[in-house]
């Protein structure tokens, strides 16, 4: 269920919305459309962009429509009518890829794969580390499965590595003492101290011009990505440009705070996946030389699809070592020798087998929707920026009773949609926000609430979004500041991993929370996320339904430095793992604590106790009124009538054991057993 309309938080936020400075960037004609393309969003609040954008009813059935009145077949079918109609498409699908990223035929090659990741791998494999010496250098805060190509870079030739066999090192003292050889993580300030000298020349020469193309096979590689997964910081696509005149000055005498001794010149690989969900890249004005996307990040459908774009120079220096179907151009069995695929089919030689070609036919459909629908990739950019910019805006202006403690503690940075230069001294180094939040939410004393608890509850309320590390732990450690001495203590010693339910350690969050804006993104939705934090996590005199109330504690005095304790508020559960109950009188006690709590369990058809591990939305099972005069409760539940229970207490002495009562809507009811049960 959705937080409902009538939330007298809504009318506030809307009106704030109308004066914020960005509001003309909405597009309003995602609301008209909205039940049509995405009747699968109805009643969800969908905030997970970022993970993967949700697929439009326009797709799938052109798509459908299109399969079903053209036969395509394998495209390795030469001289088949299905085959050449499937080869064709493939073609001109290769061709719109490259379009949309700006990219000429001339210089670029697309390579499909199964996604980012696989591309990646691609690039890690072909490239000849350990012969050359060569250096991989990655931002702090890329994907992990960029940080995975580390594991050809100074592993290549490990084939007794205990870390692969058990999981993670045992040996604390050896894995301590151990340090990667030719693998870098860097910093913002690392890069821009090491391209210093080649920013100062910029400013006599144009940026872009007579840069080096052909570096040879050996070459040291710096990965990047153009929007950060876990907090939608964006990253200057100019490096891709400095490093490339880096190329020509290799030479030159220049003192840096990061290093190149083995003075081999530079490719570079960006990670556009995150970037590519809302905003396109310039490839002709950022020439990168290897790029790597997924389809679903972009259009919802179709899945299991990503590419590697290559410069065709860049792609002639990775060397393949496997071979599959449709890769080479010819082989013999029995012995080892096989030619690959020629320089004017470099992307079948790096699709290993038949790609799935049903699902590229399927990208098409992707770009006309985007393009004829929603008004172009410019429409699709101003609009999810525009929201993220106001629902950061409210969430930073979140406090606690007293004004003094923040909501939200924030790692992502925003106001969006504007761009801002972060060190004027270099104005090509732009910093930009893409339309990502992450953080975590704070208690009224400053102490985190766990991420999975979050998500738990905002699971009830049909809100989809994201918890835990997102598969960057650069940037999700550093937002955290946790070192990696107690990333592995918390791994090794308190056994957190990645998914798991620990997010709280020694009172420190192990992972944060993400909500993210897309194409299809609402202001409905925005409104509705803002509910949920506003009534379930604000504390304040203003909102007693999140809880108890500091701002109406009594005042300490003057002769007293350290306030009393004293009981503020009692809650009792009289079903066990549904809503409580506050009592505005006083409560009576009993033998086993307070009368009423956890007097009966709701249980299922073979009388097992149902509880919320089992089904989360049981806490939304209210309990409206307790009278112990009449001896009957009145509970509330979403979708079903209301339902008033009478019971009979019987005297706790006269049994053995006191029973937890199992109750039905006709009032009977019967003994059973809840803890001990296996």
């Amino acid at each position: 269920m959705t937080p409902p309309a009538e939330d007298p938080h809504t009318a506030s936020f809307t009106t704030a919305f109308l004066s914020y400075p960005h509001a003309s960037s909405y597009n309003s004609h995602i609301d008209k459309l909205r039940s049509h393309e995405y009747p699968h969003l109805a009643n969800q609040t969908y905030l997970d962009h970022a993970g993967a954008t949700p697929y439009p009813r326009t797709i799938l059935s052109a798509h459908g429509t299109d399969l079903l009145s053209t036969l395509y077949s394998n495209p390795h079918s030469a001289g088949s009518p299905g085959g050449d109609a499937t080869r064709e498409r493939v073609r001109a699908v290769r061709e719109r890829v490259l379009r949309y990223l700006g990219a000429s035929l001339e210089d670029y090659v697309v390579v499909f794969t199964s996604g980012a990741t696989a591309g990646l791998r691609i690039v890690g494999e072909g490239l000849q580390w350990s012969k050359t010496g060569a250096e991989y250098w990655h931002l702090r805060e890329v994907h992990t499965s960029v940080l995975g190509i580390r594991r050809f870079v100074d592993n290549d030739d490990d084939d007794n590595d205990d870390a692969y066999r058990e999981g993670w090192v045992k040996d604390s003292a050896h894995a301590k003492g151990h340090k990667l050889k030719r693998t870098k993580c860097v910093t913002t300030e690392d890069v821009e101290a090491f391209l210093k000298p080649e920013i100062e020349a910029i400013y006599r020469d144009v940026l872009g011009a007579n840069l080096m193309n052909d570096v040879g096979d050996a070459y040291n590689l710096f990965a990047f990505p153009a929007q950060c997964n876990h907090s939608g910081r964006r990253y200057p696509l100019s490096y891709i440009n400095l490093f490339r005149l880096k190329n020509k000055s290799l030479h030159s005498s220049s003192s840096t705070s990061v290093s190149n001794p083995n003075n081999l010149p530079w490719r570079t690989l960006l990670d556009a996946a995150s970037h590519l969900t809302t905003t396109p890249i310039n490839l002709s004005s950022h020439p990168a030389d290897f790029v790597v996307l997924s389809f679903y990040k972009l259009f919802g459908f179709p899945t299991g699809l990503g590419a590697l774009v290559m410069r065709r120079d860049a792609a002639l220096s990775l060397r393949k070592r496997y071979f599959g179907g449709g890769t080479v151009s010819s082989i013999v069995s029995d012995i080892p020798w096989q030619a690959f695929r020629g320089n004017d089919h470099l992307a079948a030689r790096f699709e290993d087998g038949t790609i799935p070609f049903l699902q590229v036919l399927a990208v098409e459909k992707g770009f006309e929707f985007v393009e004829g629908v929603l008004g172009g990739w410019s429409s699709v950019s101003l609009h999810a920026e525009c929201i993220a910019g106001f629902v950061y805006e409210q969430m930073s202006a979140m406090r606690h009773h007293n004004d003094q403690q923040p909501l939200c503690r924030m790692y992502s940075r925003h106001p969006a949609p504007s761009a801002r230069h972060e060190d004027v001294s270099h104005p090509l180094l732009v910093y930009s926000q893409g339309p990502i939040i992450n953080f975590s939410l704070l208690r009224p004393d400053g102490s985190y609430i766990g991420h999975t608890f979050v998500m738990q509850l905002a699971a009830m309320f049909n809100i989809h979004m994201r918890g835990g590390c997102f598969c960057n732990p650069g940037a999700c450690h550093t937002a955290l500041e946790l070192s990696s001495e107690q990333v592995r203590e918390n791994a090794e010693v308190h056994g957190h991993v990645c998914w798991d339910t620990k997010d709280i350690i020694n009172d420190r969050p192990t992972g944060s929370l993400r909500v993210s804006f897309g194409a299809c993104s609402t202001l409905d939705e925005a409104i509705a996320w803002l509910n949920f934090l506003k009534s379930t996590f604000l504390v304040g005199p203003l909102n007693p339904a999140a809880g108890p109330t500091l701002a109406s504690s009594p005042p300490s005095t003057a002769s007293s430095s350290v306030a009393q304790p004293h009981v503020q508020i009692i809650t009792i559960y009289p079903i066990k793992s549904c809503g409580g109950y506050t009592p505005s009188t006083p409560w009576p006690i009993g033998e086993t604590g307070f009368e009423m709590d956890r007097m009966w369990v709701v249980v299922d058809g073979e009388g097992r106790a149902i509880t919320q591990k089992r089904v989360s939305r049981m806490a939304l099972v209210k309990i409206v009124a307790v009278d112990l005069e009449q001896r009957e409760v009145t509970v509330d539940a979403p979708g079903m009538p209301r339902c008033t229970v009478k019971w009979s207490i019987q005297d706790p002495g006269q049994a053995e054991e006191k029973a937890v009562r199992a109750c039905s809507l006709g009032g009977e009811g019967r003994a059973v057993r809840v803890c001990g049960d296996r």
